[in-house]
């Protein structure tokens, strides 16, 4: 026997074969360990972002509570300052000038007041004026809860980690 004869051209072939063979499945094998690992990632970020999700949403509630509850107190106390409106306020007494008029609306509407429109404006009744005033300070009120209780919410959303 040839001890060369492992080196004759057909084997040469069948061992290039094998060897690619044993790359080509050295590369899956790696290929597929690396999937594995990714998908391990990625449950463990997923489960990660879900138990944030469920910690974000567990602050929402009582803050909305207490913002529900505040708004209810400020409905309240301001349909009793309007029910008040006639007690302070009389319709004898003396009524807003138009300018006055005018210059409340574009001031509400946050614009320039028109003075030519001082002409066709009526004067404007006490009692209007002071409820017009308080339904104002109404929505400053309650603007004002929202505001507060949404710095808490991104206070709350903040300390989570």
């Amino acid at each position: 026997m040839n001890p060369l004869a492992w080196l004759s051209h057909g084997r040469w072939l069948l061992y290039g074969a094998l060897a690619a063979a044993l790359v080509l499945a050295y590369f899956a094998w790696a290929d597929h360990i690396g999937d594995k690992r990714e998908a391990q990632v990625v449950a463990r970020y997923a489960k990660q972002a879900k138990d944030a999700d469920d910690k974000r949403a567990a602050v929402a509630p009582p803050i909305a509570a207490k913002q529900e509850a505040a708004q209810e107190k400020i409905r309240t106390v301001f349909k009793t300052i309007f029910k008040e409106v006639p007690t302070y306020v009389s319709i004898n007494d003396c009524p807003m000038s138009p300018g006055f008029r005018v210059f409340h609306d574009a001031a509400a509407n946050g614009e320039v007041p028109d003075a030519s429109r001082i002409a066709d404006a009526a004067a404007v009744p006490a009692p209007d004026v002071a409820n017009t005033t308080a339904a104002n300070y109404q929505v400053c009120h309650a603007n004002s809860a929202r505001l507060t209780d949404l710095q808490a919410w991104v206070r709350a959303q903040q300390e989570i980690k």
